[in-house]
């Protein structure tokens, strides 16, 4: 067992409920096989109206990094010293690396996905998307495609944004559209989902980014409809407990490929670290985390 002493930096989680949290088994590996002097835990923000008193707190007592998981992602934006532009246009952060005055706020979970796609052989920009959802983790999706199309050029795709609340959809897509011209954003409630194969050229990249199916309500899909998922290429679900969701049950039932959250979870931490303490973990040691993330998700 890893010895904890005045020397060791601590850095942590905040949200709430935080108990169910992989991301102690990431960072505790990483800083083993790094063989940095570090720990990391969670902290359970209970209380909204103590947020700032929480992160003010935590920089007073020098914790060198913080991770934030809802519902803090957006209310944590008025306690930092400075935010990432790209973390800003995003409307969400996720990671806290320390500075002076306070904390950084950057968003790694757009970075994360989108290594996570990659990983599975998947060129995000060779198809129109669809998002489903409008929160924390649906808004890393849907700038990280639209920044995706932007980089490498790839004009006209058309990413829809469905939603069961139709103003956040369209309130998402407004903020798409001013940052990301060449993208056409369209925006459908979850009843109009199955719609969608008259509005496309042909099969879509698919991000469930809801906790729709997650552990234990694993029966449930944002969208049941069989006439969405003929017209998905590849269906990729935020969720990763339990490792084959109920929305991957539908979507590779009508041929298409699929992946869950576990890639996104663990590369988006990858990230968070190396910001936090500039190092590269190596193959090694994220072989190593993979392995305890799998494990935990049986």
């Amino acid at each position: 067992m890893k010895e904890i002493g005045a020397s060791t930096a601590l850095y942590g989680l905040i949200g709430h409920p935080v108990g169910h949290s992989l991301s102690p088994q990431i960072h505790n590996t990483l800083a083993e096989y790094t063989g940095l002097d570090l720990c990391y835990t969670v902290f359970d923000g209970e209380s909204r109206e103590r947020l700032g008193d929480a992160v003010r707190g935590a920089h007073a007592l020098g914790i060198g990094g913080l991770n934030v998981t809802v519902p803090y992602k957006k209310d944590v934006f008025p306690y930092l010293a400075d935010i990432d532009p790209i973390a800003e246009r995003i409307g969400a952060v996720n990671t806290l690396v320390r500075c002076e005055g306070g904390y950084k706020g950057y968003n790694t979970d757009y970075m994360g996905l989108r290594r996570a796609l990659e990983e599975c052989g998947v060129d995000v920009t060779a198809r129109d998307a669809a998002v489903i959802g409008a929160g924390g983790a649906a808004r890393a999706a849907v700038f990280m495609y639209a920044a995706a199309c932007e980089d490498r050029g790839a004009k006209g795709r058309t990413l829809f944004i469905i939603n069961r609340t139709r103003e956040k959809a369209e309130a998402l897509s407004r903020e798409v559209q001013e940052g990301f011209a060449s993208v056409n954003v369209r925006v459908l409630g979850l009843y109009e989902a199955a719609g969608i194969a008259s509005m496309t050229d042909g099969k879509i990249l698919a991000m469930q980014c809801t906790s729709a199916g997650l552990y234990p309500d694993v029966n449930s899909s944002p969208i049941t409809d069989p006439g969405f998922f003929k017209n998905v290429g590849f269906a990729f679900d935020a969720v990763y407990k339990p490792a084959r969701t109920r929305f991957m049950q539908l979507a590779a039932e009508q041929g298409a490929g699929c992946a869950n959250g576990l890639s996104m979870l663990l590369w988006q931490g990858i990230c968070a670290y190396s910001l936090w303490t500039g190092k590269d973990p190596g193959p090694e040691a994220v072989n190593a985390v993979r392995r305890k993330l799998e494990d935990a998700q049986q």
